[in-house]
């Protein structure tokens, strides 16, 4: 405005008596000159761009390029307009001829060769996107996408590490939690995890929940683990996969009550299903609701679903509902449909034992060990045939069966414990006896019967004192078997306290008021 008035009114007098000034900016670069029909149909093309017409842009920016091709900043825009048109070829052709110092131009070559699934392309175009401009967002995600996909994840974790500064977003540290938590750096997963819920604490970031409780259960605190998984199950209560395992923790931990619920709401999201039908069946009957257990299982056989959970667990309902015949049936069932599984056959022969049917339960026993697959399972049927030999007074053939065992693990603490208290009892082989029952006590110190056993082989070979020891510590441990008493009262008895020894044979009676031998030493 000044210098325009200043050639109007011809100069401002004694202008030449002023000093020159410099300028106080620099000098402007030289001004471009601009194609004014190129510069319509670039307008005209950001017009249409922006009103979703791409074909129309792409005309016009293509027009444009024909007047000025050395252009990048047309380029780019035809570039981008031919990728929105999906003219990635298109896009890609033009993209190259763009100064490669430009991270637009490299993001624009990497998106259109994703497009394509010419994914290494895309990635180094990515790569190179990130060099000149460290502020791309999208570039690394990408990136750490297709690292993941490599399974490079330690690539893959710098990535995301980068997304996580740029956004502070949940999605990111959630992302690199798991990455972390695959490549084992447990403790920065879970400080991840936890800055995820920081960031969003709601039901659009359970997956971090369901991070730091798999993160607590491998560390062994389970309480941690289950309070994280009962955190996602509020947020997703109506998530299957959640519940599943709320409810495993829940009856892991014996927490029935608990578990019972869960099930029912997993019930209300996919009724008829079988397998959960047998969960709550369990659950009712370790709740001690056997009537409802025994509902369950009863019911689902009657459905015909032939699971050998049902038969197992409807025999063992019914036993406690003392109904032996029917918990019989279900027994005998599974030693013919799972005949390998030792479970079926040590059920029926406890029946039978209730039953006082011995001769039957030895031969149940026996018929096992002609199906048994597994040397553990034929060591606790041998056992239990062994103790049956031994309450059917064949002496000889129970201490073949234990010797037996014996051969097969000489550490079977039970059996020399078994062995050890028959041969003490019959008299014989005393110091074999003591032997055997010192090398269970090993595998076990505080065990009542062990105790029970060496005070009685001690007692047997007149060491009357130092029995009384065992025999107390026995008692100390289980107060409330008959034997126990009567032996400690038999101990007594050699020992010359005839009222002490009166006493726990009076106890032992009132545990076991049939027992015709504690009568006889009592009313002597």
């Amino acid at each position: 405005m000044i210098l325009i008035l200043a050639g109007c009114s011809g100069g401002i007098q004694n202008a030449k008596t002023l000093p020159e000034k410099k300028p106080e900016n620099p000098d402007l670069p030289p001004r471009v000159q601009i194609d004014r029909r190129a510069y319509e149909h670039f307008v005209n093309g950001t017009i249409f761009e922006s009103m979703g017409d791409y074909y129309q842009a792409g005309r016009e920016y293509a027009r444009a390029l024909d007047i000025v091709p050395e252009s990048d900043i047309i380029r780019y825009s035809y570039a981008n307009v031919l990728k929105g048109l999906k003219d990635y070829r298109g896009a890609i052709s033009n993209a190259r001829q763009i100064d490669p110092r430009s991270a637009d131009s490299w993001m624009l070559l990497a998106d259109s060769y994703r497009a394509l699934g010419k994914f290494d392309s895309s990635l180094t175009a990515y790569v190179e996107a990130v060099k000149l401009d460290s502020l791309l967002v999208n570039a690394y995600y990408f990136i750490g996408a297709f690292y993941q996909q490599m399974n490079r994840i330690d690539s893959a974790m710098w990535a995301y590490r980068h997304v996580a500064e740029l956004t502070d977003s949940y999605q990111a540290y959630l992302q690199l939690a798991n990455l972390q938590l695959q490549a084992g750096e447990i403790n920065l997963a879970r400080d991840n995890y936890h800055r995820a819920i920081e960031l969003d604490s709601t039901a659009n970031n359970v997956r971090s929940y369901l991070g730091l409780s798999a993160i607590y259960e491998e560390a062994g605190d389970r309480e941690k683990g289950k309070y994280y998984l009962e955190l996602a199950a509020e947020r997703k209560p109506d998530d299957p996969l959640i519940l599943n395992r709320l409810l495993n923790f829940y009856q892991d931990d014996r927490e029935y009550a608990e578990a019972l619920d869960i099930a029912r709401q997993l019930w209300e999201i996919g009724p008829a299903d079988y397998g959960l039908a047998r969960r709550i069946g369990v659950i009712y009957f370790n709740l001690d609701s056997l009537n409802q257990a025994d509902s369950v299982f009863n019911d689902l056989i009657d459905r015909g679903d032939s699971h050998i959970i049902n038969h197992y667990y409807a025999g063992q309902t019914a036993f406690q509902l003392e109904d032996l015949e029917r918990a019989k049936s279900h027994f005998a069932h599974l030693t013919v449909v799972a005949d390998s599984v030792v479970d079926g056959w040590m059920n029926l022969g406890m029946i039978y034992h209730k039953q006082d049917s011995l001769l039957t339960e030895a031969a149940i026993y026996q018929k096992a060990l002609n199906y048994l697959t597994s040397t553990e399972d034929s060591l606790i049927v041998l056992f239990s045939l062994g103790a049956a030999l031994e309450r059917l007074e064949d002496f000889d053939q129970a201490v073949a069966v234990f010797e037996d065992v014996l051969e097969i693990k000489p550490d079977h603490a039970p059996s020399l414990n078994y062995l050890g208290y028959m041969l003490a009892d019959k008299g014989v082989e005393l110091d074999r006896a003591q032997d055997l029952i010192e090398k269970a006590l090993k595998s076990s110190p505080d065990n009542g019967a062990f105790l029970d056993s060496y005070g009685w082989v001690l007692y047997k070979k007149g060491k009357y004192k130092e029995a009384l020891d065992y025999l107390l510590r026995a008692y100390e441990a289980i107060d409330k078997d008959p034997i126990i008493l009567e032996h400690i009262g038999d101990a007594y008895q050699a020992l010359g306290d005839n009222t002490r020894a009166r006493e726990f044979w009076q106890k032992a009676l009132e545990k076991e008021p049939e027992n015709i031998e504690i009568r006889e030493k009592l009313a002597q």
